[in-house]
């Protein structure tokens, strides 16, 4: 078990919807997000998966949260 120190900052919290093919990984999405988001990011998960009215045939729309926090200062 590794300790993480508990940060006295409120964390930010944003919503990402994306447009991807069905056949698309979600999976491969979250380790995208989570290489290129930086330091800050302490949290990502999916939350949605809504194919249907409003949706390009043969694609999906995934939503994710992503948290940001830092123990040192605020965002």
């Amino acid at each position: 078990m590794r300790y993480r120190e508990v940060s006295p900052f409120p964390s930010l919290r944003r919503d990402l919807a994306v447009l991807v093919d069905r056949g698309h990984a979600a999976a491969e999405l979250l380790e995208t997000i989570r290489r290129q988001a930086g330091g800050d990011l302490t949290a990502v998960e999916l939350f949605d998966r809504y194919e249907g009215r409003g949706v390009p045939a043969g694609q999906v729309s995934l939503a994710f949260r992503l948290t940001f926090q830092r123990t040192d200062r605020t965002l």
